[in-house]
Formats: C-alpha cells, sequence, structure tokens
C-alpha cells in the first residue's frame, strides 16, 4: 500500500493521523476550525480527507467529518460506506457521530478527548451505544501533540478575527 508516495509504514494508524494532522494545518490557513479527518476504505486505501470548512462556506455544520463523508460518497458511487474506518483529530461531535454512524463507518479513531462543550454535550461512546452496529472506538492516538495543535491553532485564529 502507498499513502501520498510513501512505502506502507509500521503504524497504518499513526501514518493515517499524520494526514490528519495536515488536515487541520489546512483548516487553519484557510480561516477555520482546527479540525481534520481521513476516511480509509476496508481494504486500506485513502477514500478522501477533509478539513473543517464552517467559516469559509458559512455553515455550522460543515464539520470535517461530514466533508469527508460526503466526499468519499461522491468518489465511491454510493450513500453509505460499510466498514470503512475514519480517522480524526479530536472526537466527533454528537452530530458527526451520528452522521457516521448512518453511513456506516465502522472504525474511528482520534487523537484528543472531546471538550465537553459541545451542544449537546453527547459523547461519541453515548451515541455509538445506542447504535444497532456500535461503532469500533480508539482514542488517544498522539492526543498530546492534536492537544498542543488545537490549542496553537485556536490562539492563531483568535489573533485574526
Amino acid at each position: 500500500m502507498t499513502i501520498y508516495g510513501l512505502a506502507k509504514p509500521a503504524c497504518p494508524i499513526e501514518a493515517w493521523m499524520g494526514l490528519v494532522f495536515e488536515e487541520v494545518e489546512k483548516a487553519v490557513a484557510s480561516g477555520n476550525g482546527p479540525f481534520g479527518a481521513v476516511l480509509v476504505t476496508p481494504d486500506g486505501a485513502l477514500a478522501a480527507c477533509a478539513h473543517n470548512q464552517s467559516y469559509t462556506k458559512n455553515c455550522a455544520i460543515e464539520h470535517a467529518e461530514i466533508e469527508v463523508i460526503r466526499l468519499a460518497c461522491e468518489k465511491a458511487g454510493t450513500r453509505t460506506l460499510l466498514g470503512y474506518h475514519l480517522y480524526v483529530n479530536a472526537e466527533p461531535c454528537a452530530m458527526c457521530a451520528a452522521a457516521l454512524i448512518k453511513v456506516g463507518i465502522s472504525h474511528v479513531f482520534y487523537g484528543a478527548a472531546a471538550e465537553n462543550d459541545g451542544n449537546p454535550c453527547l459523547s461519541l461512546s453515548d451515541i455509538s451505544r445506542g447504535a444497532r452496529t456500535p461503532l469500533v472506538i480508539q482514542g488517544g492516538i498522539m492526543a498530546q501533540r492534536f492537544k498542543a495543535q488545537l490549542v496553537r491553532a485556536r490562539q492563531y485564529l483568535k489573533s485574526q478575527r
């Protein structure tokens, strides 16, 4: 498998999370919230990359997860993404968690934990427990690096507004 011209890494999760880190930087550079997402097919191929675009598109629901789902569905020509794996820098909000379940994503890998300021304040695990097929969730991947990126990005964005 090749990831953007690189040989298959020893730890694919960290490689995908590296792409997520890059998407977060793209979000911040375009004036959006510091969130990125990478979606991988069940056979391990890159399906789509996206970042938050809520400021650019002037729409509160343009989260990275929603955008990556839209891109992957368009590319695959389908409404569902059964068995796909999602990689994100922070724990998805309730809206995004419901969307992940709705399209059939099976695994979620995230870096930083939710900051408990979401509205509604429901965790990814809370949403998953109510699903017919719960998500397989692994959090805390490169958490310190993503938390530092979030803090730095928010300080930068605040200074720009």
